[in-house]
């Protein structure tokens, strides 16, 4: 810390305002408006104390012998090195908490990732989402919205049709809520191209 910050930090821990001072001089100071030469006074007299960013500049002598003074001594993120014996306990799990490994961790599934999720995350599904949107213009093909948030529909349900997961024949672009709208009427599983026509010919505005 530069040598004039210490003294007024230290100056500040000796002598605290009080609440009642410090809205006096909230009080005195409401609405008085700083000239440009105070200002410059202030900012020079701040020069060298507060930092690199107030202009003051370390010679190329100050630098070399900071660097010499910290040869050989290890960086504090990446030089401290752990015993054995605080790595085994790491690793055994003694220094954390038991719930944040392996089978006991809340979010455990038995070790192996749903295909579901793995297909969702996937490049080649997020092509497949943007594509549909793209092609309908952005658009819900049921109610003629845009601007609204937008899902894309595997016609022929995702689980039952694999071959059809990223195929841009099967995805249709609705608004959120017919979306949502559709599953409920329709359950999530064994969804078909002749329910996603019933319930285009039975929508109301």
């Amino acid at each position: 810390m530069p040598r004039g910050i210490y003294k007024r930090v230290k100056r500040w821990k000796r002598k605290p305002c009080s609440e009642e001072t410090k809205k006096k001089i909230g009080d005195g100071n409401r609405g008085k408006k700083v000239s440009p030469e105070t200002i410059e006074k202030l900012r020079k007299s701040h020069i060298g104390q507060i930092g690199y960013w107030t202009g003051k500049k370390r010679s190329k002598e100050d630098i070399e012998k900071f660097r010499l003074s910290h040869l050989g001594k290890p960086s504090p993120k990446k030089g401290t090195k752990l015993s054995e014996e605080i790595k085994k306990k790491v690793s055994e799990g003694l220094l954390r908490s038991k719930l944040n490994k392996g089978e006991n961790h809340y979010n455990w599934k038995g070790g192996i990732n749903p295909v579901n999720d793995t297909i969702r995350k996937s490049y080649e599904y997020r092509l497949w989402h943007d594509s549909c949107l793209e092609r309908d213009n952005y658009t819900c093909q049921i109610s003629g919205k845009n601007g609204v948030k937008l899902n894309v529909h595997h016609i022929n349900n995702f689980a039952d049709f694999p071959e059809l997961r990223t195929s841009i024949e099967n995805g249709i672009t609705m608004t959120e809520e017919l979306h949502t709208k559709f599953h409920k009427i329709y359950g999530n599983k064994n969804n078909t191209r002749e329910q996603l026509e019933e319930f285009i010919s039975n929508y109301e505005d």
